[in-house]
């Protein structure tokens, strides 16, 4: 799998958008509304698609509030399998800048 790098701003403040990706709720507002998380690092969390013939597991690997969220795929297709998702956050003046890495 080839590095993926996505860089968004946001019109949300950090802490909505870091909520955004560490809760259930806010992973089911904008992924899959098959989403279970918690907000504790060495948890993990778990993503269905297509009534659950695709599910992912990701370990949650670093939480710093409002900064930066990694996780690490535990399960789910072969190609995702031990890749890693960061998340980096920064404040801009209108919202959020929103740095997103998804590779090995």
């Amino acid at each position: 799998m080839a590095d993926l790098h996505h860089a968004i701003e946001i019109d949300a403040p950090p802490a909505k958008v870091y909520e955004a990706i560490t809760t259930s709720e806010g992973l089911r507002s904008w992924w899959t509304s098959d989403s279970t998380a918690e907000s504790t690092v060495g948890s993990v969390a778990e993503f269905g698609f297509f009534n659950r013939e695709t599910v992912f597991r990701m370990q949650i690997d670093r939480l710093r509030p409002r900064k930066r969220v990694v996780w690490t795929c535990v399960g789910g297709p072969e190609e995702w399998k031990g890749t890693v998702l960061t998340w980096v956050l920064s404040r801009e003046v209108e919202g959020t800048k929103l740095r997103f890495k998804h590779g090995k």
